[in-house]
């Protein structure tokens, strides 16, 4: 295999299992891509993801994990792995952190396959009929094949969830098919616009990798092509804490700075009765707040001091600082240091 392209892990959706991939992987062989396909049980979401890990460690790094209607959740949870570089989604489902698979798909009207379906020996099974809402583009041999072969998931399988949500940290693409009656088009649609994947729409059924294989093996290559441009982390190197910055500025931002020129303008006109201390605490805090707050969620997990003097001159000695600290979800508390109280009194004795 050629050591310079990644490698592929496929992972299936539920009626299926492997070989639903088996007109993109000759292809992509014969390009010398490493492929694989991870067959897992369609038990449990956590015992499938396990299964793609260890289907990671049989092929080279990087690795682009492609998932196929449920195959996208698995792949959702996989793929936070370090040996994965990218996401393929086709038709397929993304869970967020609070989300599963079926409360996904409860956000939509239900599809039309769902009136195909039973429930036996605690497995959902596909009654024939259903194979039009799944497969309906494909020529009638192929769709008694798939009915013939598919393989039926847990019945409690789409209420469960893996921990992991790899699109928000992973470059991503998506295949919406237009025509699926199997996930809602809208629901794909929307999904790949949360995740900002590279989106690929085409009139499929449920399973454009069979009806479609070349389109699907376009954007896989897609894929491949981007992140083999980027470049490549050194091996067994750790994986940066991402950091937070605000548009435009070294450290705290423009809003620190705004809290800086409020304060000591405050303090210069009102330094007799130590009012500005109070304002300029205030302005600074509030323009952090409402800013960083607001526009990322919360603040600084230690605190964030907005404005501080402290020094020789009595100006400088006011020692202001308002601190702003999350001790709680959605909660902000406010503290004043105890440099105001001490500047404030330092600066009143030192005027009488």
């Amino acid at each position: 295999m050629n050591a310079s392209k990644p490698s592929i892990v496929f992972c299936h959706g539920i009626w299926a299992d492997g070989s639903s991939f088996s007109k993109v992987i000759p292809p992509l062989q014969a390009e010398g891509y490493e492929v694989m396909a991870a067959q897992y049980g369609l038990d449990t979401p956590e015992d499938d993801v396990a299964t793609v890990k260890r289907t990671l460690g049989r092929v080279g790094r990087p690795t682009i994990l492609v998932g196929h209607s449920y195959g996208g959740s698995v792949i959702t949870a996989a793929g936070t792995d370090d040996r994965v570089a990218g996401l393929v989604y086709i038709a397929a489902l993304a869970p967020d952190a609070d989300e599963t698979s079926q409360s996904q798909q409860e956000k939509f009207p239900v599809t039309d396959v769902f009136q195909y379906v039973e429930i036996t020996d605690g497995r959902i099974w596909m009654r024939p009929e259903g194979v039009k809402c799944f497969a309906g583009d494909l020529p009638e041999h192929e769709q008694k094949l798939i009915w013939a072969t598919h393989y039926a998931p847990a019945a409690d399988l789409f209420s469960r969830k893996a921990p992991g949500v790899a699109w928000k940290s992973k470059p991503s693409w998506y295949i919406v098919a237009n025509n699926d009656r199997t996930v809602q088009p809208e629901l794909e649609r929307f999904l790949a616009k949360r995740m900002r994947a590279s989106i690929h729409a085409i009139d499929s059924s449920h399973v454009p990798m069979l009806s479609h294989p070349n389109f699907v093996i376009d954007v896989i290559r897609e894929a491949a092509n981007a992140l083999r441009d980027r470049p490549r982390k050194p091996e067994g190197a750790s994986r940066p804490t991402p950091t937070r910055k605000i548009r435009g500025t070294q450290g705290f931002g423009w809003d620190s700075r705004l809290g800086n020129l409020a304060g000591l303008m405050g303090v210069l006109l009102f330094d007799r009765i130590a009012l500005g201390a109070t304002v300029a605490s205030t302005l600074g805090g509030f323009a952090y707040y409402f800013w960083n707050g607001a526009r990322f969620g919360s603040p600084s997990r230690s605190g964030v001091s907005i404005c501080q003097f402290g020094g020789p001159s009595p100006v400088e000695r006011l020692g202001v600082s308002f601190l702003v600290s999350p001790r709680g979800p959605g909660i902000r508390h406010w503290h004043f240091r105890r440099e105001l109280w001490m500047g404030l009194r330092r600066s009143v004795n030192e005027k009488r």
